[in-house]
């Protein structure tokens, strides 16, 4: 993202997203609120780190370069 209008709307509707699955995974689940919200937003993080363009999967996952 590239302007800070676009970056302010993408976390607004990440946290947003993460706040209501984190409020059904209590309520379906029948837990405490804070903590299921804590651990959406952590699987949230994880998966961004490990599929970033420079992520762990894509570190482990591309193909050599070749030297010429």
């Amino acid at each position: 993202v590239r302007r800070i209008g676009s970056l302010i709307a993408l976390a607004t509707a990440i946290a947003l997203l993460g706040s209501m699955l984190g409020l059904f995974l209590s309520y379906g689940l029948d837990s405490p609120t804070s903590p299921s919200i804590v651990l959406v937003f952590g699987a949230l993080y994880v998966f961004s780190m490990a599929f970033a363009p420079h992520g762990l999967w894509f570190q482990r996952h591309s193909l050599p370069h070749r030297e010429a």
